[in-house]
């Protein structure tokens, strides 16, 4: 499950990345687009600039946005389900020192303890770089946000949006 999870998030997050730098290739703060995104936040009234703005980005770059959030519920649950297999290892534990006469075979208690302590390092190395990858990208849609929002509260600068 953590496995299957790793690949898929590590898909959303080349796929994240790689809309990024198209995005920026095709110079979407340059082009017509983001200014037509700060011509329609600067007739709305200035209160209620950012709410829009925001409201334009989440649609513009919901794609970008899924990916960070995708990113996001992987980084929060490596660790669940890591803790989910610990538990199932020690559960095995417990139950061959259960089942076994007075004396307990450390061999037939590694097994256990084996699945518990690579689950645990599988979901940590699920989470660890979904976290990173989540950051990266949202930093990126939050420069973003930033320009047009500079280009908006001062439009004769529009070199920057």
């Amino acid at each position: 499950m953590i496995a299957v999870l790793a690949a898929a998030a590590a898909y959303a997050a080349v796929r994240g990345e790689a809309l990024v730098i198209m995005r920026r290739r095709g110079r979407w703060l340059e082009g017509g687009r983001a200014r037509e995104i700060a011509k329609a936040v600067q007739g709305v009234p200035e209160g209620r600039r950012e709410l829009a703005l925001g409201a334009m980005l989440r649609s513009e770059f919901s794609d970008i946005s899924g990916c960070a959030g995708f990113l996001k519920l992987c980084a929060a649950l490596g660790p669940l389900l890591g803790l989910m297999g610990t538990v199932l290892g020690m559960v095995d534990v417990f139950e061959a020192i259960s089942m076994g006469s007075s004396s307990v075979n450390p061999a037939e208690l590694a097994g256990g303890i084996w699945k518990a302590l690579l689950t645990t390092v599988m979901g940590l190395a699920l989470a660890i770089p979904s976290m990173v990858a989540a950051w990266l990208i949202q930093s990126q849609l939050r420069q973003v946000r930033t320009a047009l929002m500079l280009g908006i509260l001062a439009p004769g600068d529009a070199r920057g949006v």
